[in-house]
C-alpha cells in the first residue's frame, strides 16, 4: 500500500531521474500490488561546468550526464534480470528543478512549464538510450512539495524551501496546493565557493564544516562561513517577504537541501531573527531528512537520497493505478 492508499496494480520498474541545478540523481523504483514502492538503486553525480554557471553550459553537461545515468541504470536493470529480480525498465520519469522548469500560479492551480528546447534536448537524450521506453517530465516543485505536506501532516499553510546546487525554490502551500512560488539565484555551491575562495578550503573540507555546530565555529574559516550565511539569509529573507501574504500564514517551514546540508540551511532560517517576523506565531522550521520518507517505502539503499525517495512515492501514486 502506498502513502496515498493506492489500490492493487501490476509490478513495474521505473527509472527516476532528478535534475537540479547542481547535480543529477538517478534510481530504479519498483512499484507493485504486493508492496509499497522500493527504491532499488540510486546514485547522484555533480554537474561540472568547468567554471561557468551559465544555464546553457550547465544544460550541455546535464545532457551528457543524463545519457550516462540511463546507461548505468540499464546495466543495473540487466543485472537484476540475471538474478530474477524486476529489471525491465517500463518507464522513465524525469523530474526538473529550477531553472529548467518554471512554475506559474493561477486561480485554479500551479502550472509548470519547461522550455521547449530544454525538453527536446532531454527527451532526445532519454530516447537515445532507451528508444522504446516512454518518458515523462515533471516539475519537482509541483510533485514533491505536496508529498512533503502529506508526510508531515502539515498544517493548512506551509512553506517548502528546496535548495539546489545553484538555485533555490520556495513553494507556499495551502493544504497540498501550491499558491505561491519563487526562485532565488543561490544554492549550496554558493556557500561552498565562498569557503573555498576566502578560507582556502577544498570542496570536501567546506562541505564537512556545514555539519559542525555553532560552538565549533571559532576557526580561521569562521569569517568566510559567516559571509556565506549572511548572503543566504539576505536572499531568503527578501524572497520570503515578497512571497508570503501580510497575514504571515506559514505555520511550518520545511527545508530540503543536497549533500546532507538540510540541517545547515534549516539552522540559518532558525537563527535569522528578522525572518521570524515573517512567519505565523509559533511556526516551526524542519529539515526534510531520509527518515521522514523512508518508512513509506518497502525498501531503499542504506543512505537514501531524499529527492529520489519523494519521487518514488510520486511515481507509485501516478503510475501505479
Amino acid at each position: 500500500m502506498s502513502l496515498f492508499g493506492k489500490a492493487a496494480r501490476p509490478s513495474s520498474t521505473i527509472a527516476v531521474i532528478d535534475i537540479e541545478s547542481g547535480s543529477i540523481g538517478s534510481g530504479l523504483v519498483s512499484i507493485s500490488k504486493k508492496h509499497a514502492p522500493r527504491l532499488l538503486s540510486q546514485e547522484r553525480s555533480a554537474i561540472h561546468a568547468k567554471g561557468s554557471r551559465a544555464a546553457s553550459v550547465l544544460l550541455k553537461e546535464i545532457e551528457k550526464e543524463l545519457e550516462q545515468s540511463l546507461v548505468r541504470l540499464s546495466r543495473v536493470a540487466s543485472r537484476m534480470r540475471g538474478v530474477g529480480a524486476a529489471g525491465e525498465i517500463d518507464r522513465v520519469a524525469v523530474f526538473l528543478h529550477a531553472p529548467w522548469v518554471s512554475v506559474s500560479i493561477n486561480p485554479e492551480r500551479a502550472k509548470a512549464d519547461a522550455h521547449d528546447s530544454t525538453l527536446e534536448l532531454l527527451r532526445s537524450s532519454a530516447t537515445g538510450v532507451l528508444s522504446t521506453t516512454p518518458a515523462t517530465f515533471h516539475a519537482f516543485s509541483t510533485t514533491a512539495t505536496p508529498i512533503i505536506h502529506g508526510l508531515f501532516n502539515a498544517p493548512k499553510e506551509s512553506l517548502v524551501v528546496s535548495i539546489g546546487g545553484e538555485v533555490a525554490e520556495l513553494s507556499l502551500l495551502k493544504g497540498s496546493s501550491i499558491v505561491g512560488h519563487a526562485t532565488v539565484p543561490f544554492g549550496l555551491h554558493t556557500v561552498l565557493r565562498t569557503l573555498e575562495a576566502h578560507a582556502g578550503l577544498s570542496r570536501p573540507e567546506a562541505l564537512s564544516i556545514l555539519s559542525l555546530s555553532q560552538s565549533h565555529r571559532e576557526h580561521a574559516w569562521a569569517e568566510a562561513l559567516a559571509a556565506g550565511v549572511g548572503q543566504v539569509s539576505r536572499e531568503l529573507t527578501g524572497t520570503i517577504q515578497s512571497l508570503l501574504p501580510e497575514s504571515k500564514s506559514a505555520q511550518q517551514i520545511f527545508v530540503l537541501a543536497p549533500e546532507k546540508s538540510s540541517d545547515f540551511f534549516a539552522r540559518i532560517l532558525t537563527e535569522n531573527e528578522p525572518l521570524h517576523d515573517l512567519f505565523a506565531p509559533g511556526s516551526t522550521i524542519r529539515a526534510v531528512l531520509p527518515r521522514h520518507a523512508s518508512p513509506h517505502l518497502s525498501g531503499h539503499p542504506t543512505t537514501p537520497d531524499v529527492p529520489l525517495l519523494l519521487e518514488s512515492l510520486f511515481v507509485d501514486t501516478r503510475f501505479g493505478a
